[in-house]
C-alpha cells in the first residue's frame, strides 16, 4: 500500500475550530463546524480501515477534480492494478428517509452534501 495523497483535515474544518475557540459562533456556524467535525472523524475511521489493506494499491485522499468547469471531490481513491474505487465517505447518525431522491432526518431536516468543491487552492 501507497498513500499518494495523504488525508488531511479541510480548511473550513481548521478555520472554524480556531475562530470558535476565540468567539462564540452563531448557532448555524457551530451546527456547521459540528458537521466538519463528524465528517472529518468519518474520514479518518475510513483511513484507519484502508490502512489494513495488504494488496498492492496507490491510495488518494481528498481529491478535487474538475470536468466541464464543475468540481467535485472525491474522499478517497483506490487504485489496484485491475480497478480502480472511488468512496464518498458520509458520518450520520440516526434514522433516514429519502423522497425523491433527497435525503431528509427523522426530524425531517433536509440531508445537503457539502458545498461543491471550488478550485483547488
Amino acid at each position: 500500500m501507497s498513500i499518494v495523497k495523504p488525508l488531511s483535515p479541510p480548511d473550513q474544518l481548521t478555520f472554524l475550530e480556531c475562530l470558535n475557540n476565540r468567539a462564540k459562533l452563531p448557532l448555524q456556524e457551530r451546527q456547521y463546524l459540528e458537521n466538519l467535525q463528524k465528517g472529518a472523524e468519518g474520514e479518518k475511521k475510513w483511513e484507519t480501515h484502508l490502512r489494513k489493506l495488504t494488496a498492492n494499491v496507490l491510495i488518494l485522499y481528498d481529491l478535487t477534480l474538475e470536468i466541464n468547469h464543475t468540481y467535485f471531490q472525491i474522499d478517497a481513491l483506490c487504485i489496484f492494478e485491475n480497478i480502480i474505487l472511488a468512496f464518498e465517505i458520509k458520518n450520520y447518525q440516526g434514522d433516514f428517509h429519502i423522497n425523491n431522491n433527497q435525503w431528509y432526518s427523522s426530524s425531517g431536516n433536509e440531508i445537503k452534501d457539502p458545498p461543491s468543491a471550488g478550485p483547488p487552492k
